[in-house]
């Protein structure tokens, strides 16, 4: 069972929050946990209320409750295996949700065994997102599928950057970010001096054995690239004046 719902609101919903209904119907059209016949009924409500808009109060924010399976959240999240640690019924709200979808669709992942052909054809910036929220929630199976996602799928070099930035804040595993910079430092350079100490500093990141030295020099690489990827921006916007 699901509702979609904008509590409390006395006027009528927003453009914005009517195709977010639509996007959520969607989503929960397919759901796995909709199947009771399979799942068995959700012993788990859970509500998901999207951050309220500008001049909007919280109470009328986009929220949509579901019901989830408790054995299935709780062996594919260590976040809600301590939120459903006690038996009995339960129910827990997200609030203040960035991208509502987004959160759903991870939450059908977690049914999933094959995570990887679910993200088939997803765009970077989606897959980043759903990353975001898998280390959210602490959804290693998530994590672990998005970041070989992000390995293999082409990239343009906005996107290269998205990537940068995104694993530059979130505080993931050292061996699967590995993977990813590893794609980094090999894509084809107009290399340089510069670069040529750049990929040497990568490649011993990638083989160092003290973790500590291996934080501390992936803290450094990740802010490199930043750093490079905001001047190169600055140079195209000052090509683009010359023009």
């Amino acid at each position: 069972m699901m509702s979609v719902e904008q509590a409390r609101e006395p006027k009528p919903s927003s453009e914005a929050h009517k195709k977010l209904r639509e996007r959520v119907s969607s989503v929960l059209s397919q759901a796995p946990f909709q199947i009771s016949n399979y799942w068995g009924m959700g012993d788990v409500r859970l509500t998901v209320a999207a951050r309220p808009e500008a001049g909007e109060r919280e109470t009328g924010a986009f929220r949509v409750s579901m019901d989830v399976h408790r054995r299935v959240l709780a062996s594919k999240s260590r976040f809600f295996a301590e939120k459903l640690r006690r038996s009995g019924p339960h129910s827990v709200e997200i609030l203040e949700c960035d991208d509502v979808v987004a959160y759903l669709e991870a939450v059908v992942l977690m049914y999933s065994d094959e995570l990887k052909t679910k993200l088939m054809g997803m765009e970077v910036s989606k897959v980043l997102t759903l990353l975001k929220i898998s280390s959210a929630i602490m959804f290693d199976d998530g994590i672990r599928a998005c970041l070989e996602y992000l390995e293999a799928v082409p990239w343009s070099e906005q996107e290269e950057e998205n990537v940068v930035s995104h694993l530059n804040q979130l505080q993931l595993d050292d061996s699967g970010i590995d993977t990813v910079l590893q794609r980094v430092i090999a894509e084809p350079s107009t290399s340089s001096r510069a670069d040529e100490i750049f990929l040497k500093l990568s490649l011993g990141v990638l083989q160092a054995k003290d973790d500590k030295a291996r934080r501390e020099m992936k803290a450094l690489i990740f802010r490199l690239l930043r750093e490079d990827c905001d001047n190169n921006t600055f140079q195209n916007k000052l090509d683009i004046k010359k023009r």
